[in-house]
């Protein structure tokens, strides 16, 4: 069943779906490469064919340490299980021997004339509890050795000897596995994406690192490297060519005072395997950056290693990494909810080899990087303002009495700014009559009008009207009708696209007003309307 009903009849529906997929042509998607170091920082790599698999053997620690847990946990179990079983046998073996299975000689408490090797044991069950006993040293007092027979005496210190080697080894795997120095590289975190901009006049490739912990990474060390597969000038294929690229240090070092998150950076110069890389070049390209991060814990001394790595898809070109640390009453506080947030910056789309040769590029980008940025200010600023005096209109609602037409106009012959209370020029009182009755006025006698009429109800119209070429914008209204009156009321605006209807919702945004009073307008239209209005809209 579809979510949404349609008019064609269900029993088709299947049909035209089909019809549908024939017609598209497929594309089979790119198969996506397989990355060297996932971004956990476990490496992607499976060994196959290995025919000396004795040499794992030769340093059976190692092999314990790096088996998983639930393997660890099970030859745990399995070693001391064994032993006991196996030293169980040994101690029935030496009772049978000695004739101590007898019923009719066995004695729990000794007080016949013969003397078993082992008191109370006359079953291999008991043999077994027997060998728990000795091993791990529970000493319970109802099964007990003799002087009796020299081979118990020998069992019973190789079973002590045997106990003790494998409690050392198995618990030291186990503290090994919990102290491996990987763990403590889960609080080291690195950012999703990495992102390529300019800083400091240069193309730089740039991503943030950060500790979780207080306690700190000491002498912490940051390597890059680039994984491509390449093909030398005699035709050798190298799938995986690892080549270092310098990180952007003051004291020509990789080493790394992390306290705080830091972004790392690198500058794309000559020496830089990206020198050639446009941003669109980085779409189609086989690379991966690897990220090392390594350092000695603080609390073990023990040497940390954290590793995660960057594809063509993960990094961001024109984008830079928000600011996360302020200050607040004397600490510098971090949110790590914006870690990874990254915000787009004007950037050139060359590559760092253009950019050298053509020094030019990078200057037209900063200019339009400081007229987006002060158009930015501009509009965050009005909207402040429109935010502003929407609460300020809100109290005076509540508060004050009705106040007279406001009128603010200039003159194309003076171009000065008047303000007159009470008493309105001929040609405005069109506007303000158009309250009642809809009417069409000329903009040609003004440059500029605006128009404020308030009252303990409400706004009863407030408009800015300016000779562009959309002739008149709204910037916002309300003409709350009579009582006895449930209609609409409506403005006609000479040189508009169509007439504009005002209802009584005073909470409809500038956006929204523009979209209806303009519907075939464009994008930059609608921004430039959209800036006269966030301009003239002060009174």
């Amino acid at each position: 069943m579809l979510a949404r009903k349609s008019i064609i009849p269900e029993e088709y529906v299947l049909a035209r779906i089909a019809a549908e997929n024939l017609r598209k042509p497929r594309i089979r998607d790119q198969p996506r490469k397989a990355r060297f170091i996932a971004k956990s920082g476990a490496c992607n790599l499976a060994h196959k064919n290995i025919r000396e698999q004795g040499r794992f053997l030769q340093d059976i620690f190692t092999t314990l340490v790096d088996l998983k847990w639930r393997h660890t946990l099970v030859i745990f179990t399995m070693s001391f299980l064994c032993s006991w079983l196996l030293f169980a046998m040994m101690w029935w073996l030496v009772a049978f021997a000695h004739g101590d299975m007898d019923a009719s000689t066995e004695n729990c408490t000794g007080s016949t004339k013969w003397t078993p090797c082992v008191t109370c044991v006359r079953s291999f069950t008991s043999a077994f509890l027997f060998s728990i006993e000795v091993q791990v040293t529970i000493g319970f007092g109802g099964r007990m050795m003799t002087e009796e027979c020299p081979m118990a005496i020998t069992v019973l210190i190789l079973q002590n000897i045997v106990g003790l080697i494998i409690n050392a080894v198995m618990l030291g795997c186990i503290f090994m596995k919990t102290a491996q120095a990987h763990r403590r590289a889960e609080t080291l975190i690195f950012s999703r994406h990495a992102v390529i901009a300019i800083r400091n006049g240069r193309l730089c490739f740039m991503f943030r690192v950060g500790d979780l912990r207080k306690s700190m990474i000491i002498s912490a060390s940051v390597r890059i490297q680039v994984v491509r597969k390449t093909t030398t000038p005699e035709g050798e294929i190298i799938p995986i060519h690892q080549q270092d690229i310098p990180v952007d240090n003051p004291i020509e070092s990789n080493n790394i005072f992390l306290v705080a998150p830091l972004i790392i950076c690198h500058v794309i110069d000559k020496r830089s395997p990206l020198y050639d890389i446009s941003a669109s070049d980085l779409v189609n390209q086989d690379l991966e950056l690897i990220v090392v991060l390594e350092g000695v814990v603080e609390t073990t001394g023990i040497t940390t290693q954290a590793r995660t790595s960057y594809i063509a898809e993960e990094i961001l070109w024109g984008h830079r990494f928000v600011p996360i640390v302020t200050e607040e009453e004397g600490v510098y506080a971090v949110d790590y909810s914006k870690f990874g947030n990254t915000i787009k910056v004007a950037a050139p789309r060359c590559s760092a080899r253009e950019l050298d040769e053509k020094p030019s590029i990078l200057i037209q980008t900063l200019q339009k990087s400081e007229l987006s940025h002060q158009n930015s200010l501009r509009k965050r600023n009005s909207m402040r303002r429109n935010n502003s005096m929407r609460r300020n209109n809100s109290m005076r609602r509540n508060n004050s009495s009705l106040i007279v037409p406001k009128v603010q106009f200039i003159t194309p012959e003076g171009n000065q700014r008047q303000e007159r209370t009470g008493q309105m020029p001929s040609f405005a009182k069109n506007v303000v009559t158009s309250v009642t009755s809809a009417r069409e006025f000329v903009l040609a006698d003004i440059s500029l009008l605006r128009v404020t009429w308030e009252a303990r109800e409400g706004f009863l119209l407030q408009c800015s009207f300016h000779p562009s070429p959309y002739a008149a914008c709204l910037c916002e209204a309300m003409v709350p009708p009579p009582v006895t009156a449930q209609r609409r009321r409506h403005v006609s605006l000479t040189g508009t696209r169509s007439t504009v209807a005002l209802s009584r919702n005073l909470h409809k945004r500038i956006a929204q007003l523009l979209h209806e009073t303009f519907e075939e307008i464009t994008e930059a239209d609608y921004r430039d309307v959209r800036e006269q209005i966030n301009t003239l809209f002060r009174i």
